[in-house]
């Protein structure tokens, strides 16, 4: 310029200036965006209530989860003013569903979207108890539970708390020592007995369903107060008071038949089962571990430091007919300090598959949560796939799958000399050498 003075031509100082404003307000949305998202990914919990009377009588079990940091919103399974899904994207990660008396849910959350809800990874807490209407019976029944008929009690006449029972001996007291051992992964080891006011469930045991509190062998299901009658009736440890049930993907749900299980009054309760002296129910304690079960801070095995090699001990996805092939790997468990400490069982599976498995190897335990195993392999060429399992119940289902290739020699790769073929060699040299002598015998003849 003239005065010698540096000036700006107004376009490009204009897109400066639009720059720095966009900058300025995309800043400002982060900070909003960080200041206003105060729930962590994995804490989202909506529970659906019958009506908000659930919410106080219920308050120590949702003070324990919202002190673990669980984000709870509370709604009326009826109403029609709440979603789970908006636009393909879950809002939530945890679903307890507290329902006796609603009918039917609402249209935007009904029992298909619930199962579809645990098909992409969700975990759901179901507690009901005598009268469940037909939407939770519907939900249950979708899982894999069939819950008893309407308006029938779990009862037991030697096993009952004196102290709340109302004479028809529906208040059925658990020991701790009758907690089978197969369930000790979800609900551990209890410090006294577990207190059940509800319904019977009955399901068939598969390495997906299974039970994680049943009755005693003196129990059985009917309407309290009236004459039992019929045969058909449940009875004994065939009824099923807690489920556990597990996908294949990992996701988790429990259904309880007792709403009142989780209720204040039965974590307060004292239980006088068959002598003047009492104890303080275990339903607490019961109640917070079946929690961490299906949140997966409880039974959660994950597989680490998976490494296969052949016989010069490099990585590969392709080997030789009969070449060694090894296979290590370790397992881990989530600990209940939340930290991941060395896993030890017997029934980690190494398989070696095409059309049918060709080998099923229970692999060992070579260091704390460290298993190694080497095979031969087959003696025919093509793709097969190495799978390493863990399928326990209750604990999360550990597979890992890689594509292997077996291919046959190449003609460079071959011996030389088979010790097998001496026969054959020694034919062509004796033919060789009477040729020879042949030839020398009948020139110089």
């Amino acid at each position: 310029s003239v005065t010698g003075v540096q000036t700006c031509a107004l376009p490009i100082c204009h897109m400066t200036w639009l720059k720095f404003n966009a900058l300025v307000v995309v800043g400002l949305l982060l900070a909003m965006v960080l200041a206003t998202s105060k729930v962590e990914v994995g804490k989202r919990t909506l529970v659906m209530l019958d009506d908000f009377s659930s919410k106080y009588s219920h308050s120590m079990f949702f003070g324990q989860l919202e002190k673990a940091g669980y984000e709870l919103s509370y709604v009326i399974a009826g109403e029609e003013n709440f979603l789970i899904e908006s636009y393909g994207s879950w809002l939530y990660d945890h679903i307890i569903v507290f329902v006796v008396t609603t009918e039917q849910f609402n249209q935007f959350v009904d029992a298909e979207t619930l199962v579809r809800f645990v098909d992409n990874g969700g975990n759901i807490l179901i507690a009901t108890s005598e009268g469940a209407a037909e939407g939770v019976l519907e939900l249950a029944s979708e899982l894999g539970s069939e819950i008893d008929v309407t308006g029938t009690a779990v009862i037991d006449h030697f096993h009952f708390n004196a102290a709340t029972d109302d004479g028809h001996h529906s208040h059925v007291v658990i020991p701790a020592s009758s907690v089978s051992k197969d369930a000790s992964f979800a609900v551990g080891q209890l410090s006294g007995p577990v207190l059940f006011r509800g319904v019977a469930q009955q399901i068939e045991k598969t390495p997906f369903v299974f039970p994680l509190l049943s009755a005693s062998k003196t129990a059985y299901s009917a309407v309290p107060g009236e004459r039992l009658e019929d045969n058909n009736v449940l009875i004994g440890q065939d009824i099923v008071l807690v489920t556990g049930i597990q996908g294949r993907n990992n996701a988790r749900c429990v259904i309880s038949g007792s709403l009142d299980l989780f209720s204040d009054a039965f974590f307060t309760a004292q239980v006088v089962d068959g002598s003047a002296a009492s104890a303080p129910s275990a339903n607490v304690e019961f109640a917070a571990n079946l929690w961490s079960w299906v949140t997966k801070h409880r039974g959660n095995i994950r597989l680490v430091d998976f490494h296969q090699h052949g016989s010069d001990s490099l990585p590969a996805h392709t080997y030789v007919v009969k070449e060694n092939i090894s296979v290590s790997f370790g397992l881990e468990v989530l600990s209940e300090n939340g930290e991941w400490v060395p896993f030890s069982t017997s029934e980690a599976i190494v398989e070696f598959t095409m059309l049918y498995p060709f080998y099923r190897i229970p692999v060992k335990e070579v260091a704390a949560g460290k298993y190694a195993v080497t095979f031969v392999a087959p003696d025919a060429h093509g793709t097969y796939s190495l799978i390493v399992e863990y399928v326990h119940d209750g604990h999360t289902f550990v597979r890992s799958l890689e594509t292997i290739n077996i291919r046959p020699y190449r003609h460079t790769e071959f011996e030389r000399f088979i010790p097998m073929a001496m026969p054959y060699y020694a034919s062509i040299l004796s033919v060789t050498a009477a040729l020879c002598l042949f030839s020398i015998i009948f020139l110089l003849g």
